[in-house]
């Protein structure tokens, strides 16, 4: 194995781990990736999120609204940024990679 593959290794591993994590979340149950009792403990996140402007949408059928329901809301919109953190950990670290690893810019 020449030099840059086993400078590879460490990216697949990486890529596999990020699979394995998605992978294993995916298949809980929504009973336990619940973030409400969490939630439920920061008072002043509930607060703030009913002193912003109203928001309200629906998705999936359910009315998801800060001011009627903020815990829901606020764990609605926690688990969709969740989405973005993976895909945006790999445009970073894409960045960061130097280019004989497939990576960012000089």
């Amino acid at each position: 194995m020449n030099s840059s593959a086993h400078r590879l290794v460490p990216l697949w591993l990486q890529v596999f781990f990020w699979l394995a994590v998605i992978a294993y979340f995916s298949n809980q149950p929504f009973s336990k990736q619940d973030l409400a009792p969490v939630l439920e403990k920061h008072r002043w996140l509930i607060q703030a999120t009913v002193a912003l402007p109203e928001v309200q949408f629906r998705y999936g059928g359910t009315v998801f609204s800060n001011r009627r329901d903020p815990v829901r809301f606020l764990q609605f919109c926690l688990r969709k940024a969740a989405h973005l953190c993976v895909p945006g950990m790999g445009v970073v670290y894409r960045v960061k990679v130097p280019n004989d690893e497939g990576g960012g810019s000089r």
